[in-house]
Order: structure tokens, then sequence, then C-alpha cells
């Protein structure tokens, strides 16, 4: 299929400038008339030509000139930094740009685990999404207007009378106030806990890092004082700190959000990590790029600052709920026979574990993979309006990311997407794909999360990414990693196979 001509970077600039043109000139026109019909002002030529094409002229002039000065103090900003990153470097050249190191930056993942419908693990939710034989299906405890079963996907035995017990008793022991009676609470946050608390027992069986205890650190203390000096012992175990972020829907209410994150601070003792070692915080989000964002901006402070850290970020959603689905139905986007491009109910959580190069180095883990630096955009107008799809942005944030992880496209062996169902989400992933990884089937070779799963909100990109993780350790070739969910924001990455060999960029 042909596929239609993109416009150049001239002819945008050309399109920008010349919109900005006549809307200037329509505005000073209008201005210059209005003033000439209040004041009753005799019109001569010369006005005509002052105010008309002098003045409209000269005004983008100066807009021009500025924005000339602007691009010219930026370049002196940036020959100025890297004349002074060239003089602190190493490299006799002194042409190591700090700007051109972080670009090339890849964060090691070590861990990634999985709740779904269709799993209870990472490898066997993908291995469903390859095969691609599980839909969401009729729910009989989800009901329409009509009183017929809603599509979803439901993680069938979940057991969230244990969570109330739990957070009941978290509770009475922190004496948190303004919550009201468990009666009242909706099941999409009890199940979205629930689903959590599965996750993060998946990452405590499996945990591959290592902190110092307090018997340790008593041990090393006292061996300090009547010998003189302590033992040497794992510097990394000492130094390395934990940064735990959890997504939660942004719809949570404030004392659903309160809860999450004491239920959280319950549920990481079972880790044993000394609090002065780890950081926890709760982030709302939604279906956006914030999951991307936080694993990117972790791998940029980490290379600045220099230190052992590690990041353990959870993700966690449920639309399985009768309140969920009363908003969706009034909002209309509820899918139905009447509306076909609405959402399918889903759930499940997700958990990733990456650490910076430094700790890695120090430590005996291995990667699973590598994370290349993040490529952002947002799209000028929403998915979800009527019309051509288009996928003009999200082929341009892709083909960014193959840019800054040095690859074409012919080198990416699968894609990984939250895309689900609706026909606008896969035709904006099958035009960027035939655009860019042409020698890849648009269906079979797209690992789509919600397509399986339902719309899993919140927990939809990270979902993408524990797929990504764990086809690109099985299948050993790089993935291209999108998101298509959100309905204007873009972002993409990509996963490289685990490689010993040492980064250049890192040393």
């Amino acid at each position: 299929m042909s596929q239609p001509a993109q416009p150049t970077n001239a002819l945008r600039t050309f399109l920008k400038w010349g919109g900005i043109a006549l809307l200037l000139t329509a505005a000073v026109w209008i201005g210059v008339i209005i003033w000439w019909q209040t004041t009753h002002r005799v019109i001569s030529f010369t006005d005509v030509l002052l105010y008309l094409i002098v003045l409209p002229f000269f005004l983008l002039l100066c807009i021009g000139i500025f924005k000339l000065m602007r691009a010219i103090a930026r370049k002196k900003a940036n020959a100025s930094a890297a004349f002074s990153t060239g003089e602190k470097s190493n490299d006799p050249a002194g042409t190591v740009d700090a700007n051109t190191i972080e670009k090339k930056l890849k964060l090691p993942i070590v861990g990634a685990w999985a709740v779904t419908s269709l799993a209870n693990n990472a490898e066997e939710f993908v291995q469903a999404l390859i095969e691609k034989r599980s839909r969401p299906r009729p729910d009989q405890l989800l009901l329409d207007a009509r009183g017929f079963p809603l599509p979803s996907g439901r993680v069938m035995d979940l057991d969230i009378q244990t969570v109330q017990q739990k957070l009941s008793q978290t509770i009475a022991k922190n004496g948190l106030n303004n919550v009201p009676d468990s009666e009242e609470w909706r099941d999409a946050f009890l199940r979205t806990l629930a689903l959590l608390d599965q996750v993060i027992d998946q990452a405590h069986n499996e945990w591959p890092l290592e902190f110092e205890t307090a018997d340790e650190a008593r041990e090393s203390q006292s061996i300090g004082t009547l010998r003189g000096a302590a033992p040497v012992r794992s510097n990394t175990k000492k130094s390395l700190s934990l940064q735990i972020k959890l997504l939660i829907p942004a719809d949570f209410k404030p004392y659903e959000k309160q809860l999450s994150l004491a239920y959280l601070f319950e549920k990481i003792s079972i880790f044993t990590i000394p609090a002065k070692q780890v950081h926890i915080e709760v982030v709302a989000a939604s279906d956006d790029v914030t999951a991307l964002s936080l694993m990117d901006k972790f791998s940029i402070q980490t290379h600045r600052n220099g230190a052992n850290e590690a990041l353990l970020l959870l993700a966690g959603d449920s639309t399985l709920c009768p309140t969920v689905a009363e908003d969706w139905h009034s909002a209309g986007r509820l899918f139905s026979t009447h509306c076909p491009n609405g959402l399918m109910m889903g759930e499940a959580a997700f958990g990733v574990l990456c650490i910076n190069n430094k700790a890695l180095k120090s430590t005996t883990l291995e990667a699973q993979c590598q994370l290349t630096r993040v490529s952002f955009d947002k799209r000028d107008s929403s998915a979800d309006q009527p019309g051509k799809p288009s996928y003009t942005c999200l082929a341009e944030t892709m083909n960014d990311a193959l840019i800054t992880a040095d690859l074409s496209g012919e080198k990416i062996g699968t894609v990984a997407c939250d895309a689900d169902h609706r026909t606008n989400r896969t035709l904006e992933c099958i035009g960027a794909m035939m655009n860019l990884t042409p020698q890849l089937d648009a269906i079979e070779n797209r690992l789509a999360a919600n397509e399986a799963c339902g719309h899993i909100g919140t927990a939809s990109v990270l979902g993408a990414f524990v797929a990504g993780v764990t086809q690109v350790k099985n299948a050993n070739h790089p993935i291209l990693l999108f998101n298509v969910s959100h309905m204007v924001e873009r972002a993409a990455a990509v996963l490289l196979p685990n490689d010993d060999t040492p980064d250049l960029h890192e040393a």
C-alpha cells in the first residue's frame, strides 16, 4: 500500500510562518479599520500604505529579528556548555557534549512482573498476547442498562476481602480520619489494590537486590569499634537506595489515594529495606505516558548525581466496578453495539524494576534488557475526533526513538504497545508500522496489551512495557515500544537485548 507523502520540515516551516503572517496582517487590518471607523478619520493613500502594508511588515520583521536573536543566544549557550564539558572531560579533543551523552543513555531493566486476566505472570501474559486467542468476554457480574453482560477482562478469583481487612487494620493503626466505612468503598479501588498486592508478592519472591540489614549494620559498627577498622563490605549494599513509584488512577478519590499510600507502606515492609534507603511516592496517572516519563527522568537524574539507585515502578487499575460502568455509560465511553469505539472494561497490575548503570556494574545482577531514552510528542488533534486516523505524530515519535537508539526500523523484531480494539488506534499503529517497520506484520508482530485485557487505564503503558521486556529477553531482538491509548500524548523507546559489553557513554 502506498503511503501519503509526508510534508518536509521546510514546507512545515513555510506553512507555519505563512499562517502567522496572515493572522497578524488580518489582526492589524481589523484593528486599524475599527480605529478609523470610531474616529471618523479621512483616509488618505499614505494612511493605507503606512497602516495596512508597512505596519504589518514591520511587526513581522520585529518577530523575525527576535527569533533570530534567541537562536543566536541559544547557539552561543550550547557552544559554551560544550566547551566547558570538553575542558572537564578526559577526551583530549574536548568534543564530548553532556547532552549527547545523556541522549545515548541506556537504563538496565532487571525485573518485570504482571497480573492480568490472561495470566498471573509476565511469561504467560506475553505468550497469550502472541497467540492472540484471548479477548474481553461477557461479564456476568457487570450488566449494561438493558441487562446485557458487558465485555470485560476480569481477573478471576481475586481476593478483595483480605485487602479490605488489611486496610481496616491500617486505618486503625495509623488513626486515619475522613475515611468512609468499608461498605462504601468502590470495587475499582479494592480490586486495584488486590492486583497490586499480588504484583508486589511476585516482586518479593524474585527480588534481585540486596540491602544491608540492621544486624549487618550493627555488626559492622561493633567490629569497627573493637578492631579499629570495619571490614570491607559491599559498598553497593550500603549506598544503594530504592525509589518506589506507585501509579494509581487519577480519578481515585482523596481518601482512596491516602489509603493506597498507607497500604503500600505496610506492604513494602516485606522487603525489609532500611527506611533511610527507600523513598515511596504515589503518582496519579491515567492512560498517559507517566510511566515512561518517570523511567526516563530516573535515567537522567541518576546519571547526573552518580549515586547507586534503583526504581521500582508499580501501576494498577481496575474498571470492573458498577460506578465506573455508569460513569462511562453517561459519558458515551462504554463499548456497545451502538458505540463500537467505546472502551471495554479491564483490569491489571504490573511492576518493573530498573537500576542505574553504576549500581549494576558494582553488583552481580544481570539486566533482562536495556531501555533507551524515550521520545515524547503530542498530536495536533485528539485521536478520538472523527475523521481519517492520523499516524504522523506517532511515526515521527517512533523515528526519533530509533535515531536515539542508533537503529533502523529493519532491526526491530516486534513492537509492543497499549492499543485496544478501537479502529482509530489500530489504524494509527498500522500506519506508523508500515512507514517505519515495513518488514513486520502490523497484526502478528504487534503485542497489544489493552486489546487482550480490555482498557486497563493507568496500567496501560506499563503493561506494554512489561510485554516488551519479556519478549526482548525471550526473542533476543530489539523491541519498539510506543503508546496510542491516550488522546494526544505519544511516546516511544527501544528495548535492547542485554549486552555485557561496556557502555562507552557511561565510562
